[in-house]
């Protein structure tokens, strides 16, 4: 069964392929069959549709894979600084946390 996370994200920012390579990654080493949409928000009306918070949003089911941003309300074309991009452990606490509440691996 092919799963879809989608990311969402603005034009020219660096750490946009990193997250998807990422999430691939992740996918691949938990035997996932893992599809990646990526969506551009161009415009303010792509923004409030998506509910953008920055580039990169990951999501799976709708969800931010970060719960901490879930609550963010103020929306816009910017660049996201996401801490637990930086190490290895971090990334995959976040992504096995969320392919769990997923229901896509178990605990």
């Amino acid at each position: 069964m092919k799963r879809v996370v989608t990311v969402l994200q603005t034009d020219g920012w660096a750490n946009t392929p990193r997250a998807v390579a990422l999430v691939k990654e992740y996918g691949k080493k938990n035997k996932l069959d893992i599809s990646v949409e990526q969506i551009v928000s161009k415009n303010q009306e792509d923004v409030q549709s998506y509910k953008f918070i920055g580039s990169p949003t990951i999501r799976i089911n709708g969800l931010d894979v970060d719960p901490t941003a879930r609550s963010v309300t103020q929306y816009g074309i910017t660049w996201r600084l996401i801490d637990w991009m930086q190490d290895a452990s971090s990334i995959e606490k976040v992504l096995h946390a969320a392919f769990v509440e997923a229901g896509w691996i178990n605990a």
